[in-house]
């Protein structure tokens, strides 16, 4: 039997939601790892469940640095196998007996799983769609992802850099560039609640009100703040940069300039989100290309 644990990266939890979490995970894997980033209600998270190993930074280091630590944590007590998860995430209670048929297949190096995201109401926003028992795919969030620990270090461990956005997609490379598979298990998944949006710009509101009702659909939009669209552009471009013999850089362009439009046409904050994707650019440009 493989030796599998998880871990959870945190940052300020909801508490109620966190032990609901780790509740599913204790019962599927030997160990649990919380790696907290700065939080504020970090003694509420030591109390939760004294079992359960709690790795503190005193402030937020980034998800690539936390899951860094995860993965060397693991590796320490001989962990062959890590599942991580993120604080607003719920697996399935068969989430590890699913991947279980697959981790002794050399050829794999990662596992993922279908993904249901949802409104605070219950309403389904998105779930992944697939007939097969099985998928061959090349990327997958870092929720849910159980990642070889051999892999891992074979890679050279999480970017650093990149602090959030696009580091579970530069894991995935990694991993694939290993000449090993990700593989997406069909019969098991997660819930991710994304609460019910943010309220649409003016542009944005005038936008569905125009829509004829054939076309109607409600815009999702979340008003991420712009530093954190700045991230998302810099890393993108650096991402590009880094992978560009091994991508279709034209198609991850398509995808991050459709994205960098939506936010502007729906989006509050207008000037400052597009200040943030120009600064970001230019970062992505300008950066420095590791491992």
């Amino acid at each position: 039997m493989r030796k599998i644990c998880a871990g959870v990266i945190t940052f300020n939890p909801d508490i109620e939601l966190l032990e609901n979490n780790l509740a599913i995970l204790r019962k599927q894997v030997e160990r649990v790892y919380i790696i907290d980033n700065g939080s504020s209600n970090i003694e509420q998270i030591k109390l939760i469940d004294k079992e359960i190993s709690v790795v503190g930074f005193s402030e937020n280091v980034g998800i690539a640095k936390a899951l860094n630590r995860l993965m060397m944590e693991a590796d320490k007590e001989g962990f062959e196998w890590v599942l991580s998860m993120d604080q607003d995430t719920l697996i399935q209670p068969n989430v590890i007996e699913s991947y279980s048929r697959y981790i002794d297949d050399p050829t794999i190096g990662m596992l993922t799983l279908r993904v249901i995201r949802k409104s605070s109401s219950g309403e389904i926003l998105f779930e992944t769609s697939t007939e097969n028992e099985y998928d061959y795919v090349e990327r997958c969030p870092t929720s849910g992802m159980l990642l070889e620990t051999a892999a891992w270090k074979e890679a050279g461990g999480y970017d650093d850099w990149l602090f959030i956005d696009y580091v579970d997609y530069d894991m995935c490379q990694k991993v694939l560039l290993l000449n090993k598979k990700i593989v997406r298990v069909n019969d098991t998944y997660m819930i991710q609640q994304l609460g019910d949006g943010a309220e649409l710009s003016i542009v944005g509101r005038m936008i569905e009100s125009l829509s004829s009702d054939k076309m109607k659909k409600k815009t999702i939009v979340f008003n991420h703040n712009p530093v954190r669209n700045y991230y998302f552009v810099r890393n993108s471009i650096y991402f590009m940069r880094k992978y560009k013999k091994h991508i279709k850089v034209s198609s991850e362009l398509k995808k991050v300039t459709k994205w960098e439009v939506k936010k502007l046409i729906f989006e509050k904050r207008f000037f400052a989100q597009f200040g943030a994707m120009l600064r970001g650019i230019s970062a992505g440009m300008r950066a420095k290309i590791t491992r």
